[in-house]
């Protein structure tokens, strides 16, 4: 199992600037990419693959960034100690401030965790870009004999 804390978007809607600038990561990361561009936003592909895809919350007012952020909270902490309580060798993926925050949730001795600064627009330019989190998922996941994520959706 992977976790990844980010965003699934229905076929059909348009997708937001962090999600667009997801993939353009996931295109530029040369040892992953074989396509050039992502036109839907659904992840299904990814979750039948074993990827928990994770926000900090779950909901939030349109356009109102973090809104619901207390009441999810604890929830989204919860579930972060469960995982890894119960399992080994998760990727934990942590992309922005909010998720990097339940690092101290996660046992670091039985899991391997790639962090980086959000995919937002805001922030794309400070480290999310070239951080190639996608190969090093994958790269992980060999070395442990397992199997590789398809990332094309």
């Amino acid at each position: 199992m992977l976790l990844t804390i980010l965003i699934s978007v229905n076929k059909g809607i348009t997708l937001p600037p962090s999600l667009k600038n997801i993939f353009k990561e996931l295109i530029s990361d040369s040892e992953i990419s074989n396509f050039n561009e992502i036109e839907n936003g659904d992840l299904t592909k990814w979750v039948k693959q074993g990827i928990l895809l994770l926000n900090s919350a779950l909901t939030t007012r349109e356009n109102v960034s973090n809104y619901h952020l207390k009441y999810w909270e604890k929830i989204t902490d919860d579930v972060i100690k469960y995982i890894s309580t119960h399992n080994k060798k998760i990727i934990f993926v942590l992309w922005g401030t909010n998720a990097r925050n339940k690092k101290k949730y996660i046992d670091i001795n039985n899991h391997y965790i790639l962090e980086s600064v959000h995919p937002s627009p805001l922030s794309a330019y400070r480290g999310w870009f070239g951080n190639k989190h996608f190969s090093k998922i994958n790269k992980y996941l060999i070395k442990n004999n397992r199997k590789p994520i398809d990332w094309c959706l």
